[in-house]
This record gives C-alpha cells, structure tokens and sequence, in this order.
C-alpha cells in the first residue's frame, strides 16, 4: 500500500514539474513571438521609408533631367 501511495506522489510530483516547464516554454515562446512581430513590423516600417524615398528620387531624377543635358 505504502508503495502504491510513493508512487502516485512521484507521479504527481512529476506531473506539476511537467506542468511547470510547459508552461515557461510556452511564456518563453509567446515573448519570442512577440519580439519577432515587433522587428518585422519595424522592418516593414523602413522599407516602406526606402521605397517612399527611391520613388521620390527616381521622380527628380526625370523632373530634372532636362536641366542635365
């Protein structure tokens, strides 16, 4: 009887610890996701800028390109 109740307090100890570090990994995971969307978003945001900044460029280019020649 002893036994079956060591064992039924390992399995549960066992169970808790599981529980536990699932539990961190899914945190751990959920700030990894987070952190991943923040740089893409940051990403996205400059070459946004980029492209803004290429288009007005390539604009002067041919407003003035009479003026070059």
């Amino acid at each position: 009887m002893m036994w079956l109740c060591n064992l039924m307090d390992q399995t549960g100890r066992a169970r808790e610890l599981a529980k536990r570090k699932l539990d961190k990994m899914t945190e751990d995971s959920r700030v990894s996701l987070e952190q991943e969307r923040k740089r893409r978003r940051e990403l996205e945001a400059e070459n946004q800028e980029l492209k803004r900044q290429l288009t007005e460029m390539d604009w002067r280019s041919t407003l003035f390109s009479g003026l070059e020649e």
